[in-house]
């Protein structure tokens, strides 16, 4: 798989998938989820992971602050 193959991210309707960001022992951990479905999006490769929240930031997807 390559960074393309997730392109439906971030070009999804706004509000679609979201970031939320969780601070996991002193460090900042996105996670890609789909509120109106509760679920996220579990990308096993770091890198990959990392490239994709870049793009879905550069397309301007909504950061929010993760709950728990």
């Amino acid at each position: 798989m390559n960074v393309d193959d997730f392109s439906y991210l971030w070009t999804a309707p706004a509000g679609k998938y979201v970031l939320e960001r969780f601070d996991v022992e002193g460090e900042e951990v996105l996670l890609i989820c789909c509120p109106e479905d509760g679920t996220a999006v579990m990308i096993d490769d770091d890198e990959l992971n990392a490239q994709v929240a870049e793009r879905m930031i550069n397309a301007g997807v909504q950061i929010v602050e993760g709950k728990g």
